[in-house]
């Protein structure tokens, strides 16, 4: 057994001692230690040589060593079942072995793949922000936004739009698109305000579904229906009596702008996982797994109570929640728009058989569907 520098310093100066070339108060005073311990690192030395001074457990197992089967169990399950579908390593031990019956840290099995060279040490640099400070209650302030990503590996890219709380990271809304549009993102608004109730404010970015934007000749893009330079989510959030708040920047939403990436790190491979790739499939996975599950591991504590968060009451969402078109019926009975994407015919009715050059409202409701209002009262149709 090979002695370590220090071990050999100890055992010539308690030789000395041994032998008397050493007094007792040089040996302690050359070791630092106490006279007590001088006698009892003498006593192994005498009895065992210079083995007394190595520790008895050196070369043994630590007690608190983790069992080999553990550890080749640990790097199968991750070769095998979750790193070809994309796991991350944090997602990867929550899913697989946070609760397992089998103890083993988060800590160990980092250094286990990192060993085995299936996990490699990232290096990014960190700069420096100062974040906003977040709202105090519940339903105070909802963060929304999208991300266009190749969610379902089609090599298609899709619009994930997604409602966050702002005082506590809770996801509150989310749902799969082929695009970013108006109906989708009022799709997300109405998960939230039928599963929370109301809320004080939304803060978006200034996209072309949120803000009437001008183009680069000076023209303006306005919507169809009524108010002036107001989008159809600003007229629906006006009706709710919910405070629109614009970002001037993406690190001014730098929450929910960093949720994405966790929903591309955890969301992709556990639907990769369940052979998810419908967007329908797609779409209940999130609402009925993922969601609840992201918000048990994410959401925090607000720090004010209680929440935000009021009643609906009555309001009625299917009238709010839609794209409204104020429309000229046509002398056969025609309402177009080419913009809208809207070509009916106004069928006749018993309050009236002629609704030629009557102002209608044409609603484009979330789940697709179209109505049709003059004075308040639905009319039949067909569509063309």
């Amino acid at each position: 057994m090979r002695l370590t520098v220090a071990q050999c310093t100890q055992y010539a100066i308690i030789k000395g001692f041994l032998d008397g070339t050493l007094s007792e108060a040089e040996a302690c005073e050359r070791l630092n230690v106490h006279r007590s311990t001088l006698y009892r690192k003498s006593l192994r030395v005498s009895s065992l040589g210079p083995r007394g001074l190595v520790h008895k457990l050196a070369g043994k197992p630590s007690n608190f060593a983790s069992d080999p089967k553990l550890k080749d169990y640990v790097l199968k399950l991750w070769e095998n079942d979750f790193a070809p579908y994309g796991f991350r390593v944090a997602h990867f031990y929550q899913e697989a072995l946070e609760a397992s019956s089998r103890p083993v840290g988060y800590s160990t099995v980092l250094r286990w793949l990192k060993q085995e060279g299936f996990v490699k040490k990232s290096r990014r640099g960190w700069k420096h922000h100062t974040r906003r400070p977040r709202r105090e209650a519940f339903g105070e302030l909802i963060q929304m936004d999208t991300s266009i990503h190749d969610w379902l590996g089609w090599g298609q890219n899709l619009a994930l739009i997604s409602n966050m709380d702002d005082a506590t990271n809770m996801i509150v809304g989310g749902h799969l698109t082929f695009q970013d549009t108006t109906l989708g993102n009022m799709s997300v608004l109405r998960q939230t305000l039928e599963n929370y109730g109301l809320f004080a404010s939304l803060y978006v970015d200034r996209a072309a579904v949120f803000k009437v934007t001008r183009t680069a000749q000076g023209g303006v893009i306005r919507p169809t229906f009524q108010a002036k330079y107001q989008t159809q989510i600003q007229r629906a959030l006006e009706e709710l009596g919910i405070e629109l708040i614009f970002a001037y920047s993406p690190q001014a939403k730098g929450r929910i702008e960093r949720s994405f990436s966790t929903w591309q790190s955890r969301l992709i491979p556990e639907l990769r996982k369940q052979n998810i790739r419908e967007i329908d499939k797609a779409n209940r996975f999130i609402h009925e797994v993922y969601i609840p599950k992201h918000n048990d591991r994410f959401a925090q504590n607000p720090k004010q109570f209680p929440s935000a968060f009021v009643p609906l009451y009555k309001a009625d969402l299917d009238n709010i929640l839609a794209e409204k078109y104020l429309l000229t019926v046509s002398n056969d009975h025609i309402v177009q728009s080419k913009s809208a994407g809207i070509s009916l015919r106004i069928l006749p009715s018993k309050n009236r058989t002629s609704y030629a050059k009557a102002k209608v409202q044409v609603l484009k409701h979330t789940d697709g569907s179209l109505s049709v209002l003059y004075n308040d009262q639905k009319l039949h149709f067909a569509n063309l």
